[in-house]
């Protein structure tokens, strides 16, 4: 059995989506159908589009307004505290350090502006942030 952890970093990168909580959502981005607006795509499971959110702003704002959401490439909460394993170079480093931090100051910003949407993932969110050393 999974623990709220484990759930949360299991969720699509795919927001708001009516089904997306219901279950394990499989559905990427790259596998909605493309419209003709850019950054919106449409998914045939739920009939619904989805904005891919380039700033916190967007997320938060459509994401209150109900709408789906897709969120970037590596600012998925998974991706929040992610670590090597093995023999990395100093710049592989510098990059995964970069990233995380970028990952984390964006959820970050997210929480401060207090969505009125997926409570239990932000509460989740916030507290892997919470754990996370300040350096």
């Amino acid at each position: 059995m999974k623990n709220d952890a484990e759930t949360l970093f299991d969720i699509s990168r795919l927001w708001n989506c009516q089904h997306a909580f219901s279950f394990q959502c499989p559905r990427e981005w790259s596998s909605l159908t493309k419209t003709e607006t850019p950054g919106v795509r449409h998914c045939k499971a739920c009939g619904e589009d989805v904005t891919l959110c380039t700033t916190v702003d967007q997320f938060v704002e459509l994401g209150n307004a109900g709408k789906c959401v897709a969120i970037p490439d590596g600012i998925g909460p998974s991706t929040m505290n992610m670590v090597m394993l093995g023999r990395p170079s100093p710049t592989e480093v510098e990059k995964l350090e970069e990233r995380n931090r970028q990952c984390r100051e964006w959820w970050a910003q997210a929480i401060d502006a207090k969505p009125k949407f997926a409570p239990n993932a932000f509460r989740l969110i916030k507290e892997q942030l919470d754990d996370y050393p300040e350096t």
